[in-house]
């Protein structure tokens, strides 16, 4: 559930429609700060992201109950790899 977004989020620096020939968590990691929720309601899960450079970004989530209470926040470093020849092939069309 953490690391369902994360990797999307750090790819925003790029274009819309550019193409990827990799995009991989390099590490995560989770912090709770409550201990008694139910995985099974409704959940707020705001990411962000906190800086990119050289191929890396940086992503920061929180995941907030119905009432507002913050239950878990979360940092994942991505790797991405534009697909330069597969880009270089679309900028043509």
């Amino acid at each position: 559930m953490s690391d369902l977004t994360l990797v999307s989020t750090g790819r925003l620096p790029f274009k819309q429609g550019v193409k990827f020939q990799l995009s991989t968590s390099l590490d995560h990691s989770m912090w709770f700060h409550q201990f008694r929720f139910n995985v099974n309601e409704w959940l707020l899960y705001e990411t962000e992201m906190v800086g990119h450079s050289s191929n890396r970004s940086l992503v920061n989530a929180r995941i907030w109950s119905r009432n507002g209470q913050l239950l878990c926040s979360t940092s994942q470093e991505v790797l991405i790899y534009p697909d330069v020849e597969a880009n270089n092939q679309l900028s043509k069309l």
